[in-house]
């Protein structure tokens, strides 16, 4: 070792054994305890390669600190008689082959990655999901104009009974494309608008059947909102969807809006209800992150949740 200061050489230790006599260098001495001590901190790693270098450097400096053998005198062997050289003929040695020589090894080089085609663009996932949910929303509000002007001339239980079937087909066709993989995506998009429409058959049976008769509409948005809720919710478990999940939670906000203007409740109270609401949305993400089966549902219950508190 060197002084730090003016990097004079420290002479050489050396320790001598007294039971044996073996006199090794200071260094040598503390390298091989720490490298007996590393080997047994590693005794009990599960590959043996791992320890192989340290193995291999305890076993060299083994060797260089084992004393050397004696030599032993042998006696001296008599001179071998001189014999008569015969000369032999000279053996007429092939020429050597030429190496062949190898080929040099190519380097690998890192392969560019290529620019997507636009039709592999246009194609993309997220481009048919974007699609698909913006035709249902169209979908959807044509339902709604078609309902409110094209059908005055169609009775009232014909006008429920035509949304009925669409609904009831779009449900179907939707967890009939959703059990195979390759069109799972339309499958989501068809139940997520089968969803928007079920909450249509209740704006005919309103509009239609039971408003002309005296049915409150605040007695039908409750009764709406409790169905598409349970409904919704098989849904989103089924299809594993953030957007049937933020759907379901609406449904849950309806029915508390609708129980609130059955009861005639003032602002605070509305605000607490609210807060009642947020704050079970609150719990109940923190349970669906603890199931594997609803994990899906605890980012977006969690996210409105946050976002509805503040501004409660």
């Amino acid at each position: 070792m060197n002084c730090p200061l003016c990097g004079t050489a420290e002479p050489e230790r050396t320790i001598t054994c007294e039971h044996c006599g073996l006199t090794t260098a200071e260094a040598d001495w503390l390298k091989l305890h720490q490298l007996d001590y590393l080997l047994a901190e590693t005794a009990n790693w599960p590959y043996k390669a791992q320890r192989w270098f340290y193995e291999q450097q305890r076993d060299g400096l083994l060797a260089k600190l084992q004393p050397p053998e004696p030599v032993q005198a042998t006696p001296p062997q008599p001179l071998p008689l001189a014999q008569p050289i015969i000369a032999e003929p000279a053996a007429t040695v092939p020429p050597e082959a030429a190496p062949v020589p190898r080929p040099a090894a190519r380097k690998r080089s890192t392969p560019r990655r290529e620019a997507v085609p636009f039709d592999q663009w246009l194609l993309s996932e997220r481009n048919i999901k974007l699609a698909l949910y913006s035709g249902g929303l169209l979908l959807i509000l044509s339902g709604l104009i078609f309902v409110g002007i094209n059908w005055t001339r169609i009775p009232g239980f014909g006008k429920l009974a035509i949304t009925m079937v669409i609904t009831l087909a779009m449900y179907l066709g939707g967890a009939w494309l959703h059990r195979r993989p390759a069109y799972r995506i339309g499958g989501v998009a068809l139940l997520a608008i089968a969803s928007g429409f079920l909450s249509l058959n209740f704006v005919v049976t309103q509009s239609y059947i039971l408003g002309p008769r005296g049915f409150a509409v605040e007695n039908m948005l409750l009764l709406a909102a409790s169905f598409c809720l349970l409904a919704y919710s098989v849904t989103a478990i089924y299809t594993q969807s953030w957007l049937i999940t933020v759907m379901s939670a609406g449904a849950l906000a309806s029915a508390c809006a609708a129980l609130l203007t059955i009861y005639h409740a003032d602002f605070p109270a509305g605000l607490l209800a609210y807060s009642l609401v947020a704050g079970l949305l609150l719990v109940a993400a923190a349970g669906a992150g603890r199931r594997a089966r609803l994990q899906f549902a605890a980012i977006p219950l969690g996210l409105l949740a946050h976002l509805a508190l503040p501004l409660l």
